[in-house]
């Protein structure tokens, strides 16, 4: 054989190695999409059919059943769950320190004894192993079997292709561009450790069922650093000709370049439900995205013209820029590509538009109206004389009428839904809301400052009932009415101002700080009273989103400014008291918590008699005393609350379910759960019967009674609140809000009172999966503090001292505050109580710990927890009576028979501690090295 002969089958051998991992229907495909020499093309051809032989000597394995149940390096090989011509793909299970984790193992199978197999294989270990980024499968372990076959381990991703995704849930095409944001950063994270992927396709992007991005297949990636000396043929060729950029059909050398390609494929795919082409490139430019979704047979007209009005433009220069046929045109890097598609996502100037006048005053002037129109307005007012006094006046008939309208519209829609109308079935509100929307969308196209005003008010009201994405659709659609036909400025602003309010609600705090910088900027300049007032509410709602950011500097200046504002305006006992509040959560936020009160303090003093219109400064109050364990304040604060309401609102009226929520929570703080419970059930049939079963807003209830369900010992119980609080969170907030990980915490708890320590297991799990995916979110040290103390306890509840201190140890250093961190007490109390478990005796820090007593609240369970703590570690001294005694002093703040469950669980175990004397400070079994 000549030289040449051995190249060409080198060069066929190692395309066939590639085609080998296909599925056999798509080799055909793949085959003819490469454009190959046809010599070259005939010699794969005769490989393939050579390997398609039933009697050939190297025919792959068949299901390799046999493996299932063996042991490779630490994980027992489950189901068979993907393969390939050079490998399969196992689920697999280990089992360490109580804890099960699972992952997909990657084996070579006999196809990979052709050429290149085994080096290719390794070269996938080396690249997963130098990725580590929360959006990239990776790398967890990787070996040789004893009979010499290479695997690995990654996450096993239980989601579906990006694609799929989208499309089931019918996302919009924001959500879509959101997405892919973590795609690029997943990339640009590759790149900056010198790794190309070269197979960015929909089936190699997975997202979850929590909508979590994850970055596949480095199969046929490369290293920047030797991708000279190292390319193979293969390599070039082994890509998806849909997704491949053009200089990939010329084996030209891999580069970054190829992968924004790959990009802006996976873009174009998810606005347009196609790939950019259907094979090789033909050399024809690439459809626009708004011309491509016109032919999309799977949509009626109305979506397509409204899906091709939404791509018009930016996201059509983005995609092309992306994917430009010369890589020199293209963006520089996935960091650059995300940056403009943020750009978009904030109504700001995208670069692959250029830098023109016109377009970039264009972009101006939709983020700046307000200052713009009002420099308009005041050049009218200046020079227009009567004629202006004239407008000003025709324009408040406008408005009176348009309010008018409004009233009768809103009356009309609660009078269709009467029970005669209706045969008998009386819908609830958020189903009228619902179908007001609807009529306004009908009947009111021709009237486009009525209809925004109309659903700005259903927005409002939807809002306020908890049903956040009905309201983001009606607020937005009364935004966009306001911006298309230039409605009046406060308008808008008022519209804005709501917008930022629904997002500090669902906690999407970077969005709602976006909306209300756009309210402000609206808003800013006018004169008349009501955007004076809504200006202020602004600078609050500015000042609440700096407090969950933790910039509580910022926050105090926004509340600042939103005070000046308030002492131009007529008194307003309303506004007033709100601002108090917002001051007084900034103060709490940033550990001020006496400071806070005193704020709060002053504004009710000043108010001779509170009316409805205060209590939600007396509700703050009774919050920020029971920050400050002063429980039968709070109690009494709450009480009143309850009692004014119940007086000023009919029975039943879904007002009082907070109220009622918050008192019952009081009375618990002071030992009293028998009587709590009954006061928080008629709080969630309050709160179910006005939002429903699904609503974010009913899963603080459900929280709040499976905590209480827990205290009362009916463990199996608060599981299953638990459980519909946790469904309710992530449906209405997502699985990574704060509210959500708080809600699983109290689920590990209860399921370790209820003696299920697998479930407890897999349910720690799941949580601690979760923080790091929260890291970089606002808020998120604090809470991830919170969520492990919550997991510690559970463990203790269990028996199982040594994985509570792992938790405990994973906790951030404690902040330097004026009031008793109450919540570091108790995580330092269940310290000393994990390591007396262990046996090990504390005397010194035992004795610092008693040192708080004096600061907690009778009945508390800080409080419990100390003494727990300080009996614990007096036992394991040998000293049984002092033992006996705080174990005796933790009882006598509670009434009779209600010592919280799982403070009577921990009590058992105290006493079933034997003494374990220490010795000058010394553990005796320190001084033999015996543990």
């Amino acid at each position: 054989m000549s030289t040449g002969d051995l190249s060409l089958w080198r060069a066929a051998d190692e395309i066939f190695d590639r085609l080998l991992d296909l599925p056999a229907d798509e080799r055909e495909a793949a085959l003819a999409a490469m454009a190959l020499d046809p010599v070259l093309e005939a010699h794969v051809r005769r490989l393939v059919a050579a390997h398609d032989r039933a009697d050939g000597p190297l025919d792959p394995a068949g299901p390799d059943a046999e493996l299932e149940g063996r042991c490779i390096g630490r994980w027992v090989l489950e189901d068979e769950i993907g393969r390939g011509g050079m490998s399969v793909v196992y689920r697999a299970r280990t089992d360490e320190g109580g804890e099960t984790r699972v992952a997909a193992i990657k084996l070579l199978t006999l196809g990979a004894l052709v050429a290149g197999g085994v080096q290719r294989f390794k070269r996938e270990q080396a690249i997963l192993a130098r990725l580590q980024h929360p959006h990239i499968a990776g790398l967890l372990d990787c070996g040789v079997t004893e009979d010499g076959t290479p695997w690995l381990a990654m996450p096993l991703v239980d989601g579906q292709p990006i694609d799929q995704w989208c499309d089931e849930r019918n996302l919009g095409v924001g959500a879509r561009v959101q997405l892919m944001l973590d795609v690029c950063d997943a990339v640009a994270y590759a790149h900056r450790n010198l790794v190309i992927h070269r197979d960015i396709k929909p089936s190699n992007v997975l997202v979850d069922r929590e909508g979590y991005v994850r970055l596949l297949d480095f199969g046929i990636g490369g290293m920047l650093e030797s991708r000279q000396a190292g390319m193979t043929l293969t390599r070039m060729l082994a890509w998806t000709p849909q997704y491949a950029a053009p200089e990939q059909f010329k084996l030209a050398p891999a580069s970054t370049a190829m992968d924004v390609y790959g990009l802006g494929a996976l873009l174009f795919r998810l606005l347009t439900g196609r790939p950019p082409r259907e094979g090789p490139p033909d050399g024809q430019p690439v459809t626009l995205p708004s011309r491509a979704c016109l032919d999309d047979d799977t949509a009626t007209a109305p979506l397509r013209r409204a899906a091709s009005k939404a791509l018009r433009g930016d996201l059509d220069a983005i995609v092309l820029k992306a994917l430009a046929p010369d890589p020199e045109d293209r963006y520089r890097s996935p960091d650059a590509l995300a940056r403009d598609l943020g750009n978009w996502l904030r109504d700001r100037p995208v670069r692959a538009r250029g830098s023109g006048t016109f377009y970039r005053l264009r972009c101006f002037l939709r983020r700046h109206r307000a200052g713009v129109a009002g420099g308009i307005v005041l050049a009218l007012v200046l020079g227009g004389g009567l004629a202006a006094t004239l407008w000003q006046a025709e324009r408040a008939r406008a408005e009176a009428a348009r309010a008018t309208a409004v009233k009768d519209f809103l009356v009309e829609l609660f009078e269709s839904a009467d029970p005669e109308v209706e045969a008998g079935r009386v819908p609830d509100t958020l189903t009228v809301l619902s179908r007001g929307a609807g009529r306004v969308h009908r009947e009111l196209a021709g009237e486009p400052a009525l209809a925004a005003e109309l659903l700005h008010t259903i927005g409002r009201v939807q809002l306020h009932l908890g049903d956040y994405a009905a309201s983001r659709e009606q607020l937005l659609a009364a935004y966009e009415l306001g911006r298309r036909h230039k409605l009046p400025a406060p308008a808008r602003g008022r519209t804005l101002l709501q917008l930022g309010v629904l997002g500090i609600e669902t906690g999407r705090y970077d969005d709602a700080r976006d909306w209300l910088l756009r309210a402000r900027d609206t808003l800013a300049g006018l004169k008349d009273a009501e955007s004076r007032s809504a200006l202020a509410y602004v600078h609050m709602y500015l000042g609440s989103v700096a407090t969950s950011l933790g910039e509580h500097e910022t926050a105090l200046a926004e509340l600042a400014q939103a005070e000046a504002i308030e002492s131009t305006l007529e008194p307003d006992g309303r506004r007033r008291g709100h601002l108090r509040i917002h001051q007084a959560q900034s103060l709490r936020a940033a550990g001020r918590a006496r400071e806070a009160w005193d704020v709060l303090r002053e504004a009710v003093d000043r108010i001779p008699e509170p009316g409805i219109a205060d209590l939600p400064l007396l509700t703050a109050l009774g919050s920020v005393a029971g920050d400050l364990g002063r429980h039968e304040e709070a109690e009494r604060y709450f009480r009143r609350v309850v009692e004014t309401m119940r007086a000023a609102y009919p029975p039943g009226s879904p007002a009082l379910a907070t109220p009622l929520n918050n008192l019952s929570l009081a009375i618990s703080a002071r030992g009293r759960h028998r009587e709590a419970e009954p006061v928080l059930r008629e709080a969630l049939a309050l709160r179910r019967a006005s939002v429903g079963s699904d609503s974010a807003r009913l899963a603080p209830v459900l929280s709040n009674h499976g905590t209480m369900l827990m205290r009362l010992g009916r463990a199996d119980e608060a599981v299953a609140a638990f459980d519909e609080a946790l469904a309710a969170a992530e449906a209405g907030l997502g699985p990574l809000h704060e509210r959500s990980l708080m809600v699983l915490s109290f689920k590990c708890q209860a399921q370790a009172l209820a003696g299920r320590a697998d479930e407890t297991a897999a349910c720690e799990s799941q949580l601690l999966a979760r923080l790091p995916r929260r890291a970089a979110m606002p808020g998120a040290r604090q809470a991830a503090d919170d969520n492990l103390r919550r997991l510690a306890l559970a463990r203790l509840l269990l028996g199982q001292p040594g994985p509570a201190l792992a938790l405990l140890g994973r906790m951030s250093p404690a902040p330097e505050t004026d009031a008793p961190d109450r919540a570091r007490l108790q995580a330092e109390a269940w310290r000393l109580l994990a390591h007396a478990l262990q046996g090990l005796s504390e005397p010194a820090a035992a004795a610092a710990l008693a040192a708080h007593l004096p600061a907690l609240a009778d009945g508390s369970f800080e409080q419990a927890d100390l003494r727990l703590a300080l009996a614990a570690q007096a036992r394991v001294s040998g000293d049984v009576a002092t033992s006996e005694a705080r174990l005796r002093e933790l009882r006598t703040p509670f009434l009779e028979g209600e010592v919280p469950a799982r403070v009577e669980s921990m009590v058992a175990r105290v006493r079933n501690l034997a003494p374990h004397p220490v010795k000058d400070g010394i553990d005796p079994r320190q001084r033999t090295g015996k543990r």
